[in-house]
């Protein structure tokens, strides 16, 4: 009498063996409707259950809804931009506008407010020509501001901490936008603008400051014009 053989012990299939079966066997539950259902899931915290296709549809709606979400956000930085677009070649004509070079800063503080809504607005220039040297914008200026400005090399976007330039403006201002003037981007600075706001969540650390740097662009062409030839 033959002895019988146990059979050897299986492994149980781990969850992500099942899951790669499934995807690889797209036409498993053709063959095998029962399973099919049988299969039921649990949905939400009361402890019911669901059909496969009825999670599956919910899953669905998740995404859809997901989906819904970051176009609706793309549309609306869409805009955004587009209203910026705007707003730049508003403020750009207004500065090429502009028949005498001494009228350009007053006439981009106006613009900041009335484009943009900026009202808090100033700016300081250095080494200009003698011929301007009694408009506001060349007023006296701290060396370590001057300092300052040559190492801004981005725009600084974020709390109105103790700068000196907010002294400049003519209210107290919650959130800053600092931004340095140059003539080329490697070039020394020449002046730096300060753009204030009474709200706190207007200028914050965690935006983009490619608008900013590109403003900086607009009035370093405009205000440059104030200094020597070949400076």
């Amino acid at each position: 009498m033959s002895t019988p053989v146990n059979p050897a012990p299986t492994t149980p299939l781990t969850h992500e063996q099942v899951a790669q079966h499934l995807l690889a066997h797209r036409d498993f539950f053709d063959h095998h409707p029962f399973v099919l259902s049988r299969l039921a899931l649990a949905q939400g915290e009361g402890g019911n259950t669901v059909s496969l296709q009825a999670k599956q549809v919910n899953v669905l709606r998740e995404q859809l809804q997901l989906h819904e979400t970051q176009l609706t956000q793309l549309l609306a930085n869409a805009r955004n931009s587009e209203t910026i677009a705007k707003g730049m070649h508003t403020l750009t004509l207004s500065l090429l506008a502009q028949r005498t070079v001494g009228g350009l800063p007053l006439a981009g503080e106006e613009a900041l407010g009335h484009v943009f809504g900026l009202q808090d607005s100033a700016y300081r220039l250095w080494g200009t020509q003698a011929e301007y040297a009694k408009l506001p914008c060349n007023a006296a200026v701290d060396e370590d501001v001057k300092t300052f400005a040559d190492s801004l090399k981005q725009p600084y976007c974020g709390p109105a901490n103790d700068f000196a330039a907010l002294h400049w403006l003519q209210r107290d201002v919650a959130s800053v936008a600092l931004v340095a003037l140059r003539v080329t981007p490697n070039a020394k600075a020449f002046g730096l603008m300060v753009i204030g706001s009474q709200d706190a969540s207007h200028f914050t650390l965690d935006k983009s400051t490619d608008f900013l740097a590109q403003l900086g662009h607009v009035f370093s062409a405009s205000l440059g014009r104030m200094l020597p030839p070949y400076s």
